[in-house]
Parts: C-alpha cells; sequence; structure tokens
C-alpha cells in the first residue's frame, strides 16, 4: 500500500498501473506528425509543439536547473531514471491526461503536473507564448528537483518547501544573458505582454492576495502552513504565495542571513520538521510571521514595471 494525496492508500500495484496508463494516454495523445522527442541530460522531452516550442522549453528546464544549483548547491545522487516531459500544444490533451488519474481531493485548474512516482511531467503550452510555458516547466522540473535532492522518494516534502521551492525558482528575473551568474534575489516583476497575451506576474500576484491576508492586522498564517494546515483548499493563491514568500525570504532576507539555516535544514534527511528549522533560525513561529509581514512589505514597495491590466488572460 501506498500513501497518495490526503493521506489516503491505495495498492502500489493499483498506482504503478495508473502511471503507465497514463504515460500511454499522453503518447497517444501526442502521435501524429507533429511529435518529436528530444533527449537530454536527465531528461527526455515529448511533445507536439511545433516550431522553436521544444528548444525553449529545453531553455526552461536548463535555466530552472542553473537557478536551483545556484540556490542549494551540493552533491546530486546518482539518478533512478530520466525525468520524463511530456508537452502538449492544446489545452483539452493535457486536461484529459490530468483527470485521467485525478488523486487529488480538490480539483482546480492546472497548468503543470509532477508526478514523482512516475518521475513526469505533464504540462500544456495551449495558446500561451513560449516564454510562460518555459516558466510553467521550470515550476514543474523545481518539484522533481526538490524531490530527487532532499527526498528521494522516501517521503513527501511539505507543501511549503515543494511549492516553494518551485514557485522561487520559476518567478526568478530573466538573466540579462544565457551565461550571466544566476542573481536569487531577482524577480520578474509587473505587467508582462507577449505576443498578444497579457499576464500579471505572479510575484505581484502573491503580494496582492497576501496584503489581503493582513489587511486588518491579521498574521500571516506561516505556523499553519508549515503544518500543513489549509493547503488543501480552492483559494490556491494564497497558500501558493505565502509559500513563495517563506523560500524567498529565507533565502534572500536580512542579506541572506538565514540562507546557510535553510540549505542545512533540507540537507537533513528527513526535512521534514518545522520546528527543527525554527530552531536553526533562532525563531519563534509568532517572529518568523512578523519577519515575513515586514519582507512583505518591503517588497510592495519595490515599484513593479506596468500598471495591472485591467483583465488578465492568464
Amino acid at each position: 500500500m501506498v500513501t497518495i494525496p490526503g493521506n489516503r492508500v491505495m495498492p502500489l500495484a493499483h498506482l504503478e498501473t495508473l502511471r503507465r496508463e497514463k504515460q500511454t494516454l499522453s503518447m497517444s495523445l501526442l502521435s501524429g506528425p507533429d511529435f518529436r522527442q528530444v533527449d537530454g541530460d536527465g531528461f527526455v522531452l515529448r511533445t507536439d509543439v511545433t516550431g522553436r516550442g521544444p528548444e525553449a522549453l529545453v531553455g526552461g528546464l536548463a535555466q530552472a536547473r542553473a537557478a536551483f544549483d545556484a540556490a542549494f548547491p551540493g552533491e546530486w545522487p546518482a539518478p533512478q531514471a530520466p525525468l520524463a516531459l511530456y508537452v502538449f500544444a492544446r489545452q483539452e490533451e493535457f486536461n484529459q491526461v490530468v483527470a485521467f488519474d485525478e488523486l487529488a481531493l480538490t480539483h482546480v485548474p492546472l497548468t503543470g503536473q509532477y508526478a514523482p512516482d512516475g518521475q513526469s511531467v505533464y504540462l500544456s503550452a495551449g495558446e500561451k507564448p513560449m516564454r510562460l510555458t518555459a516558466r510553467v516547466v521550470a515550476h514543474e522540473v523545481a518539484h522533481h528537483f526538490v524531490d530527487q535532492r532532499f527526498y528521494r522518494g522516501a517521503e513527501s516534502p511539505p507543501f511549503w518547501v515543494s511549492e516553494g521551492i518551485a514557485a522561487f525558482i520559476e518567478n526568478l528575473a530573466d538573466p540579462p544573458e544565457p551565461t550571466a551568474p544566476v542573481d536569487l534575489a531577482s524577480l520578474e516583476r509587473g505587467l508582462q505582454s507577449d505576443k498578444g497575451y497579457t499576464w500579471m506576474a505572479d510575484a505581484d500576484r502573491y503580494l496582492r492576495r497576501l496584503q489581503d491576508v493582513t489587511r486588518d492586522g491579521a498574521a500571516l498564517p506561516v505556523a499553519d502552513l508549515m503544518a500543513g494546515i489549509g493547503v488543501d483548499g480552492t483559494d490556491r493563491t494564497m497558500p501558493y504565495g505565502l509559500s513563495w514568500l517563506l523560500v524567498h525570504y529565507l533565502m534572500n532576507g536580512n542579506g541572506g542571513a538565514h540562507r546557510g539555516a535553510f540549505r542545512e535544514w533540507l540537507d537533513t534527511k528527513p526535512a521534514v520538521s518545522a520546528q527543527q528549522l525554527l530552531g536553526r533560525l533562532e525563531m519563534t513561529p509568532a517572529e518568523l510571521a512578523g519577519a515575513l509581514e515586514g519582507y512583505r512589505r518591503s517588497l510592495e514597495k519595490e515599484k513593479p514595471a506596468g500598471a495591472p491590466p485591467k483583465r488578465s488572460v492568464r
């Protein structure tokens, strides 16, 4: 028996059957004249995205790996198997795949999915520009990096660790040139537009939602987040945003003073005890919540480029 989301259990044989049939369905939907397979270092990309799309997807993966290595330097264990990426040109085909197993307790619209038991990523390019799709690739493969580097399938990472690091990697600003060093404090901010597609950067969406949480003087619920409370609801922006803010603070807050403690905690296997992390930080949950609120305010003061659109099409 194995545990699946929601602390439910199912026979391992059933889960393996689901994984095989899901991959079979994916390959069936991708088959056709536009199908391409790209074999790389530690990954295999299978897609029906045309033109320079596959190149952009591989670039997003490489950029995510460079950012992850800069954020969390150290030795990687030998890979168990290459990461398989299934990238669909059409949203409806991706929807069929993610609805196939539907192991989550709460159904929410997805742009990408990482399946750790199969070491597979599924996502759709849809009508999004490739720059945005590459960021979704970065988010999903960051889940894989967290799983492989720190957990190795022994247990599931806490929500805030997996989603916070994935959002942290995804939302770093693009380097000025491919060979430039990774700036771990950089952020994509403000109104974004590409080929008629307009969206607000995640950092600004997150900060705005967290501002709503604290508008009446309430503290950011960081203790609940670290305990896994309130992460399964339909309001995904708040727990994702708070996870992102927490990781961004641990990496960059107070001039990066907490970065070493966070890295050491992650390298302690299994890194699941939030109390252990607080001990390394020498902070109580209330003190951490206060520090996060101050950090949120400091990020808000950094003016994003452009005003928010009247209606986002993301």
